[in-house]
């Protein structure tokens, strides 16, 4: 990848509109590389504290049609993405389709992929503070004599689009996902959660917010009705560990 690709890879990155053109920008500059299919997730919370998996959503290019019909069943049992998250820097799915201790779910997530023509890829992990996770996938077909050589041509030039994706995407844009499923908070609720995670008196987190210390408490009070908590701390560890609220850095 040339330094003026680069230059030009990064300048429209920092003056896109939306999270979606970011995408279409990321997909463009993978497609030179000769990788058709790209996607990218970013967790707050890649997993409960009981060890269950969340399932990760996905902003995808080029991926087939109809191929996500039935991917929430699978999503949270991807072996790639299990694999990516012990990673730290690549994973060859052919590696992680050779494992001979996947589980029958993630043989099925793996399966259900490759039945849409989604078998060879290469995840890229991005590990962030505070616990927080985000990948992106690069897949494409063809000989396998083809796949590895493009990816050994392309892995570093990978690494830095990917990561360099990510930082300007939550630079510009914060959160690029809601959490799966529905979400309970407002925005609001969810702001005076996040100061009270981070240890403020609903004092300090009025002058932070340009609110009543009233509006503030109305809030929190709001926020432990909907998670069903006894009080704010338990507000805030079910925040926590739904996604809700972003882990203390």
């Amino acid at each position: 990848m040339s330094s003026s690709n680069l230059r030009d890879f990064a300048h429209a990155l920092e003056t896109t509109g939306s999270v979606d053109a970011a995408m279409d920008i990321l997909q463009a500059e993978v497609g030179r590389l000769g990788f058709p299919l790209v996607d990218y997730s970013y967790l707050p919370v890649p997993r409960l504290r009981t060890g269950e998996w969340r399932a990760p959503p996905l902003k995808t290019r080029n991926f087939p049609r109809g191929w996500d019909r039935q991917w929430d069943k699978h999503r949270r049992h991807d072996p790639y993405f299990h694999a990516c998250f012990e990673g730290r820097r690549f994973v060859d799915w052919s590696d992680v389709q050779h494992r001979t201790n996947l589980c029958r779910r993630e043989r099925d997530c793996m399966t259900y992929l490759a039945d849409h023509g989604i078998y060879r890829g290469l995840t890229i992990p991005i590990h962030l503070a505070g616990g927080r996770f985000a990948f992106i996938t690069v897949a494409g077909d063809g000989p396998k004599e083809s796949w590895e050589k493009r990816v050994a041509l392309s892995r570093e030039t990978l690494f830095f689009l990917a990561h360099y994706f990510h930082h300007v995407l939550i630079s510009r844009f914060g959160r690029p996902f809601a959490p799966a499923g529905c979400h309970p908070l407002s925005p609001r609720e969810a702001e005076c959660l996040h100061w009270a995670a981070r240890g403020k008196t609903a004092q300090e987190t009025a002058i932070i917010l340009t609110l009543s210390v009233e509006t503030v408490r109305i809030h929190l009070k709001r926020t432990a009705v909907k998670l069903d908590a006894a009080n704010r701390s338990h507000a805030v560890a079910k925040a926590l560990s739904l996604g809700y609220i972003d882990p203390v850095a």
